[in-house]
């Protein structure tokens, strides 16, 4: 598959109720104060969303993924949220 019909697709799905979590990895992760987290393949965001509130204001939490459309999804939510488009 092209990375440009994978964008296609996901950007899709960013606007669908459909679940496309991988598993929760971030009940395992457990983000503390001031720490930078990285989520590939990060999709609309919730689990970015989740470990900023953990990491905090001393913190940063980047989320990375291959589509448009997931990214466009939570971007500036957060003050110490970085998309990288």
């Amino acid at each position: 598959m092209e990375v440009k019909e994978i964008n296609n697709r996901y950007s899709e799905l960013a606007e669908s109720d459909c679940c496309l979590s991988c598993g929760g990895a971030i009940n395992y992760a457990e983000p503390k104060e001031g720490e930078v987290c990285v989520d590939l393949g990060s999709g609309r965001g919730t689990d970015v969303l989740r470990m900023a509130e953990s990491v905090g204001e001393t913190g940063f939490v980047y989320g990375i993924d291959i589509s448009d459309g997931m990214l466009e999804k939570p971007a500036g939510m957060q003050k110490n949220l970085v998309w990288l488009m």
